[in-house]
């Protein structure tokens, strides 16, 4: 029998709120049953890890973290990875964030590893540190054109696939979704789900909301995600908003909503919007990024310009108040999804790309 694939996975802030993290959780998934792919993982933190607890991935916790600090840590942690490498005998490197990638690719020569990096957004700094893996994955078009344009990075280099989503199933119907978040009455109920964020658009969403619930009667916004930054755009909780912390199931909170909302300024190919379509929601993004990428405007979904209050009170008022509309914009971003983010599809693909780097 051949000796498995052995893969080190690295990405810091493993947290609920964090499409990276889900996006990990879910192809670790699948990834750790195939008995030819060895499944290794080093973060520094996070509120999700009991997500992978019982799959076979060999987890480390090593102090690192985002952004200028880790200047702190970039004698340790490159001499940490140098000792993980040699000692668990990896073959492939794959990282989701630009601090672990630009180490590995400092070492990988001396390692003697493939190295793999997937672009999950449209970042900007650190041109010269930034994208030198063998092989980079863009989660969307808009972020291979990015990488290209930006950093001026070869096409032959860079794979585009859609990122996956979990076939999840209802977890609950929607009268007990709604018991269990204190929801009362035939309230109608916008869902935003994500990091709380000015680049998500959530001061456009509170903006619009107060707009929108002075229009549309029994209408309240549902709130769960992390708070990034300090700004947190002078609301509480109260009878028609419900804010929560990131959930480990969201499945609840998607039976719970009658709309998705997604405003944000900029966005690479958020999750949000697919697990919309999982859960048979009709959405409302920006026309920006991957969201204008995926998203067909009035077929499988509602378009507005970033910024734009007006547009999305005009939104969410229409599929508020056009349910067969609404049904049928859901229904085709549920087929949409299913057709083209399938877990099984992708983890075979990525099997694929792991096997033809290691052979070559």
């Amino acid at each position: 029998m051949a000796k498995p694939i052995r893969v080190l996975h690295i990405s810091p802030d493993f947290d609920y709120s964090c499409g990276v993290s889900r996006y990990l959780s879910l192809i670790f998934k699948h990834l750790a049953i195939n008995r030819n792919i060895e499944l290794h993982f080093i973060t520094n933190r996070g509120d999700a890890l009991e997500r992978i607890s019982g799959l076979d991935v060999k987890l480390t916790l090593v102090p690192f973290t985002k952004g200028l600090r880790n200047i702190f840590y970039l004698y340790s942690f490159t001499n940490f990875l140098k000792n993980y490498i040699r000692k668990n005998h990896i073959d492939i490197v794959h990282t989701h964030h630009r601090f672990p990638e630009y180490i590995v690719n400092r070492i990988k020569k001396e390692c003697g590893i493939f190295t793999i990096t997937t672009a999950h957004s449209l970042t900007r700094k650190y041109k010269a540190m930034s994208f030198h893996s063998d092989v980079i994955l863009a989660v969307s078009q808009t972020v291979k054109n990015h990488l290209m344009e930006r950093y001026n990075i070869s096409e032959n280099r860079i794979l585009q696939i859609y990122n996956p989503v979990a076939d999840l199933e209802p977890a609950c119907s929607r009268e007990v979704a709604r018991k269990k978040l204190g929801i009362q009455g035939n309230r109608k109920v916008i869902l935003f789900i994500g990091t709380i964020s000015r680049e998500k658009g959530f001061d456009v969403l509170i903006d619009a909301f107060r707009q929108a619930n002075a229009k549309i009667s029994h209408c309240m916004l549902l709130v769960a995600g992390k708070w990034k930054g300090s700004n947190r755009y002078a609301f509480t909780s109260n009878a028609d908003i419900l804010a929560l912390p990131s959930q480990a199931e969201v499945s609840p909170l998607y039976a719970a909503a009658d709309l998705v909302v997604l405003p944000s300024r900029a966005d690479s190919f958020p999750f949000t919007m697919l697990e919309a379509g999982v859960f048979q929601k009709p959405f409302i993004g920006s026309a920006v990024g991957g969201i204008k990428e995926f998203i067909e405007h009035n077929k499988d979904g509602l378009l507005i310009e970033p910024e734009s209050v007006t547009e999305l009170v005009k939104s969410m008022t229409h599929l508020l108040e056009s349910p067969e509309f609404a049904a049928r914009l859901a229904e085709n971003l549920r087929v949409k999804v299913k057709n083209l983010n399938s877990a099984e599809e992708y983890c075979n693909n990525l099997i694929e790309i792991y096997e033809s780097v290691t052979n070559d």
